[in-house]
């Protein structure tokens, strides 16, 4: 009896490790976020085109191997056409699975898959008023501006509707290369659908009204000393505050900056950091047409001229504009 019992024993606990070994390792846990989401990037090269969602915390890298599913569960590319595809997503709410995401800030992650839900007509705001350029993408002709008041951030793309007055579009009269400078400072009615969570909140316009002022506005001039802020070296960029604390300025690539004798630098991009170096600590006269409503208020100056002593230490890392 004893035999027999350990026998029983023995061939309990063999089938139990035949059963853990054949027992299929646990799939990795997926997260699902449900959310609206908005177009913040395309790669038409690639096929591919990024989404964040409205609360800022996800965005979403979409390829052409991406299963993007309807809620009736046809998949999106047999109910839309291709070339469509993102306009058609953007701002739509969705439920995004996923395994894995980054740990930075907006996480990011190629979904699992996405099911894209319909929705009745989306509510549309309007808002008019005075935008700023903050930020320009030459190669794609993306830039974003910001409202004068600071509520709004748009983000501006090759297919926005950019209308005039009179309903003819821009694009039969600026150059795209030209369009971000051409609106920098313009009064401009935009009008927007979903909006980001963040402080200003972000939009990707479905329209933009321009009004062309009967007055154009005359531009501000400001002759004081600035301090380095930041420096983008990635985005050719860098911001400076003045000593009295009352202007920031956004520099960029693109902006004219002249000595005392006209002469204009050139070429400084590719030495960013060293052009933020130099102009430290700098008395500076800087002409500028809007700012922001923040405090201090912000602007893209339309020219910088560098005054003051030491400025022959720039030469040696520019090109001059008479050569």
């Amino acid at each position: 009896m004893k035999k027999t019992s350990a026998k029983l024993v023995c061939l309990m606990l063999a089938a139990l490790t035949l059963l853990s070994i054949a027992a299929p390792a646990s799939a990795a846990s997926q997260t699902i976020k449900k959310d609206r989401f908005t177009l913040v990037g395309q790669d038409r090269a690639n096929g591919t085109f990024t989404m964040r969602s409205s609360d800022g915390q996800l965005e979403i890298l979409i390829g052409v191997n991406t299963k993007i599913i309807m809620e009736t569960g046809e998949s999106l590319f047999e109910h839309t056409k291709k070339g469509t595809i993102v306009d058609y997503m953007n701002g739509k709410m969705m439920t995004v699975t996923y395994t894995t995401a980054t740990k930075s800030t907006p996480a990011q992650t190629s979904p699992d898959y996405i099911v894209v839900h319909e929705e009745k007509a989306q509510q549309t705001s309007t808002k008019k008023d005075r935008f700023t350029l903050t930020k320009e993408s030459g190669r794609r002709h993306a830039f974003t501006m910001t409202s004068a008041d600071g509520k709004l951030v748009i983000n501006v793309n090759r297919r926005t509707k950019i209308v005039f007055e009179n309903g003819k579009s821009i694009y039969d009269q600026v150059k795209r290369s030209e369009i971000a400078k051409y609106l920098n400072g313009k009064t401009l009615t935009v009008t927007y659908g979903a909006t980001t969570k963040s402080m200003p909140p972000q939009t990707t316009p479905d329209m933009i009204v321009v009004h062309e002022d009967s007055k154009p506005a005359q531009p501000n001039v400001k002759k004081a000393r600035f301090n380095l802020q930041t420096v983008d070296s990635q985005k050719g960029t860098f911001s400076m505050i003045s000593r009295d604390k009352a202007l920031v300025i956004n520099v960029n690539k693109d902006t004219p900056i002249y000595l005392e004798n006209g002469q204009q630098l050139h070429g400084y991009g590719i030495q960013i950091e060293a052009l933020a170096k130099y102009l430290d600590r700098q008395r500076l006269t800087v002409t500028y047409s809007t700012t922001t409503r923040s405090q201090p208020p912000q602007t893209s100056p339309e020219k910088i001229v560098i005054n003051g002593r030491g400025i022959e230490l720039l030469i040696p890392f520019f090109r001059s504009g008479n050569q």
